[in-house]
């Protein structure tokens, strides 16, 4: 029997449950994605169900390993819930970690976890800000895998006294910060204009002072690099192409 769910983690632990309780343990999770090939039952998200699957999880092996579970989710990976739930159906089969034990699951769960985990460090360091008109600071970025969740705490305790919104323009998902109610929450976000999603000079959205700043930017990235030094595979390992178009200094006017 296949299923499909809301794309969240408390949906595919509302699956979980739900496939333990009818003891179907063969089958494919999907995602409920419009215009998808894939058929299966759509498991509505029980949240009550979902912490009984959390609190099973945890009393058996651990939080550390709950947290595991729930970054290998964040990496998207291709068929992850499939692998999710195998590593679920090992634990709970052996009542207890099975971590150590050779099992396909759990060499698929370690690497898309370290995957997540791995790219949310990167963005600790490669998220920019610009300050738009009405104070809030406005970043840009695109992962490979979902970040978001990751990151929150981070830039809530380095920014606690700003508003500012990091925009997950590749899943139209964003990190909502107020400094009013020191809170943070991820949600859709539509109708941004095209002016805040690329660095182009003179957007009429941004603080009087931002352009300056981005200048700064650009002058200090200039600065810092020695021509006779240089060594563009070093830099790419620390700073991988495929985020530069999300960074203030190494966009030029």
């Amino acid at each position: 029997m296949n299923y499909t769910y809301d794309e969240t983690f408390q949906g595919l632990l509302s699956v979980v449950y739900e496939r333990f309780k009818r003891k179907e343990f063969r089958g494919v999770i999907g995602r409920r994605d419009v215009g998808t090939l894939f058929q299966g039952e759509y498991i509505e998200t029980d949240l009550e169900r979902s912490e009984r699957v959390f609190n099973k999880l945890e009393a058996t092996a651990g939080r550390g390993v709950v947290r595991k579970l729930f970054m290998a989710f964040l990496s998207e990976k291709t068929g992850i819930e499939d692998d999710i739930f195998s590593y679920i159906y090992s634990l709970i089969k052996r009542g207890g970690s099975i971590e150590g034990i050779y099992l396909k699951s759990v060499e698929v769960i370690d690497k898309a976890a370290m995957r997540a985990s791995h790219e949310a460090h990167k963005f600790k360091g490669f998220v920019r800000f610009r300050r738009i008109k009405d104070d809030t600071y406005y970043a840009i970025i695109n992962p490979d895998c979902n970040v978001l969740p990751l990151i929150g705490d981070h830039f809530a305790g380095r920014f606690s006294d700003q508003d500012f919104v990091i925009h997950d323009v590749r899943r139209g998902m964003a990190l909502i910060y107020s400094s009013q109610n020191k809170s943070s929450e991820i949600s859709k976000l539509t109708g941004v204009s095209e002016e805040l999603l690329t660095y182009k000079e003179g957007s009429e959205l941004l603080h009087g002072e931002e352009e300056g700043y981005m200048d700064l930017w650009r002058t200090f990235f200039d600065a810092v690099s020695i021509e006779g030094r240089e060594n563009p595979r070093c830099q790419r390992n620390f700073m991988p192409k495929k985020y530069w178009r999300d960074l203030v200094e190494v966009n030029k006017r």
